[in-house]
C-alpha cells in the first residue's frame, strides 16, 4: 500500500513492468542503492516480522531463530536483520531478550539460514531425503 501513496507515484517500481515477483526482486535492487522507498517498505516488514518472531518465540521458547530466503544474499541483510532485531525487542518478553541470570548473553539469538533463495527448497529436500529414507 505505500507504493500507492501520492508521493510514490513517480517510482520507477510503479512505472516498470512485469508481475509481482518481478517487482519484489526490482524492490530488493533498490534497496541494495538505498532507495528511500524499498529502504521504507524492508524496515517496516523486518520490524514486524521480528514483532511476529516475538510472540513465536513466546509459543516455543526455541533459543535460536534462523531467518532465510533471498536477503541473506544482499548487502543490506545486516540492516534487515537490525530491523527484525528492532520488532522483536519492542516485543518480547524481557527473558527472551537477555538470560535474567546473566544480562550480557542473549536469551534468543537470530542467524542467517545458508542457501538464500534455495532456503527453503533445500530444507524440504532434506526432510523429502529423510522420509524416503526411513522407508527402506
Amino acid at each position: 500500500l505505500t507504493l500507492a501513496k501520492s508521493e510514490w507515484a513517480d517510482h520507477a517500481l510503479n512505472r516498470s513492468e512485469g508481475d509481482l515477483v518481478q517487482k519484489a526482486y526490482r524492490l530488493r535492487d533498490y534497496a541494495t542503492q538505498d532507495d528511500p522507498l524499498a529502504v521504507s517498505l524492508f524496515r517496516d516488514q523486518g520490524f514486524k516480522l521480528g514483532y511476529a518472531v516475538a510472540d513465536m518465540v513466546r509459543l516455543f521458547d526455541p533459543g535460536l531463530v534462523v531467518i532465510g530466503g533471498g536477503l541473506a544474499e544482499t548487502s543490506f541483510r545486516d540492516r534487515y536483520m537490525g530491523w527484525i532485531h528492532e520488532g522483536f525487542d519492542a516485543r518480547a518478553w524481557p527473558i527472551y531478550q537477555k538470560n535474567p541470570l546473566d544480562e550480557t548473553e542473549i536469551s534468543t539469538r537470530f542467524e542467517w539460514a545458508l542457501g538464500g533463495d534455495a532456503a527453503a527448497a533445500l530444507g524440504m529436500a532434506f526432510v523429502a531425503r529423510e522420509l524416503y529414507a526411513n522407508k527402506s
